[in-house]
């Protein structure tokens, strides 16, 4: 059901799954695999799992808690993890290895490059994944081609260009540049890093939706730590794969009882609503059924949904306007850099949000 909030200029989506499929590929073996992969990358550290006790007190609830991710590789965003950790799982692949088994040292050594070549990554982004997969090139000593859409920020072509790639501005939208990208790797052999599925290629956007997982477990044993267990995930929704992976986390951690997910986007997810019932089925038909094929909530491509294997799930969408309340309610009025401590003024912590 489509609900609107005219005040805001919101809609949402609320949906109550018939049944629950936990998603192997985003098992908490698989993550602690993902985790043991970037704490080897020399500029690894846990970001931090920020407390909002005032915003918590002012809206009357247990906890909200945001994983900050601006210290992430000095990047800004979290977005490496998932390119920087889907290209070490290319390159395992080109030697005959298994990741799990093989050391980072290795992998950026020049036998290691000797052995697989000289690639050229490439993918679509209108700023944070393309920088992280220029950022993975750079660190592997490979080639990097970003193709960008129109309209894309100055500081965002020139903080991909400091890593050494090169970068294609294109006069197209977001969906129309992804399949350039696609269309130009086909033609030149290029190696696409996208977390969208292509022709018959799933493994890549897979291995990228498994690379954000390093941020879930951190989070978890963060809040474990705090004696926390959320009751709810705020995701952003993107192009669809960083909350999917967040809700299958979440759902193998927390299998009897799962936290309620909400994912938000500036535009209506017409891919959801224009789902047929067979399709959104078919995600809790059986294991083998479910795939990672996110292919664009933007793209309106008839795809399974995210949070059919989650307890209950909620879009809510906004025009641009709208969107700066809820930045200037967590930056300006709210002094939301605290550091994470306990705080006896709300011991039971009936609700646990968990912001990311």
């Amino acid at each position: 059901m489509v609900m609107n909030m005219s005040a805001f200029s919101f809609k949402y989506v609320l949906r109550t799954p018939r049944a629950n499929h936990i998603p192997e590929h985003f098992s908490e073996n698989t993550a602690q695999n993902v985790l043991r992969f970037h704490r080897q990358l020399p500029d690894y550290q846990p970001t931090r799992l920020v407390r909002l006790q005032h915003l918590a007190r002012a809206w009357g609830i247990g906890d909200i808690l945001v994983k900050d991710e601006s210290t992430r590789f000095g990047l800004l965003a979290f977005k490496a993890l998932g390119g920087s950790y889907a290209v070490a799982r290319l390159f395992c692949q080109k030697l005959g290895v298994d990741i799990d088994d093989m050391d980072y040292g290795y992998l950026v050594s020049d036998d290691a490059k000797q052995r697989i070549g000289q690639i050229t990554l490439t993918t679509a982004t209108d700023g944070n994944h393309g920088r992280g997969v220029a950022w993975t090139a750079e660190r592997f000593g490979q080639d990097a081609v970003i193709f960008m859409p129109k309209g894309s920020a100055r500081s965002r072509i020139e903080n991909i260009r400091f890593h050494g790639a090169g970068v294609e501005v294109t006069d197209l939208n977001y969906d129309d540049t992804v399949r350039l990208c696609q269309q130009t790797a086909g033609e030149k052999g290029w190696t696409v890093i996208q977390d969208t599925v292509g022709k018959g290629d799933t493994e890549i956007p897979l291995w990228i939706m498994q690379g954000y997982m390093t941020m879930f477990a951190e989070a978890v044993t963060q809040m474990k730590k705090e004696n926390i267990r959320p009751t709810h995930v705020f995701l952003q929704a993107g192009v669809g794969s960083f909350a999917a992976a967040a809700i299958g986390y979440f759902v193998n951690v927390y299998q009897e009882n799962p936290p309620g997910s909400l994912s938000w986007s500036r535009t209506l997810p017409h891919a959801c609503l224009r789902l047929p019932r067979p399709v959104m089925a078919s995600l809790t038909a059986s294991p083998e059924t479910w795939k990672p094929s996110w292919p664009g909530w933007l793209a309106g491509s008839q795809t399974p949904w995210p949070g059919t294997y989650s307890k209950t799930f909620h879009v809510v969408t906004f025009d641009a306007a709208t969107s700066w309340r809820p930045i200037g309610c967590v930056f300006w009025p709210i002094r939301w850099r605290e550091t994470m401590s306990w705080s006896p003024e709300n011991p039971e912590r009936s609700v646990s949000a968990f912001w990311i």
